[in-house]
């Protein structure tokens, strides 16, 4: 998710969404003091991907991004 500001910090953490793009998980480390995540841009089309003004709400809804091998 692409954004332009954040507010407040840790679990409190919101972010003001301005689009979507894809991307594959290339290599994550979070360990130790240079932690980081490389993805590579992925390109995904498909009808269940709706974009503009009038799409509707999530309602709410959040998921948990969760890193797997």
């Amino acid at each position: 998710l692409l954004h332009d500001d954040a507010y407040d910090n840790g679990s409190n953490k919101t972010f003001h969404i301005t689009g979507m793009r894809f991307a594959r998980v290339m290599e994550a480390n979070l360990n130790g003091t240079d932690k980081r995540v490389w993805l590579q841009p992925a390109t995904y089309t498909g009808s269940d991907i709706l974009i503009g003004p009038n799409a509707p709400s999530s309602g709410g809804a959040v998921g948990q991004l969760v890193l797997v091998r």
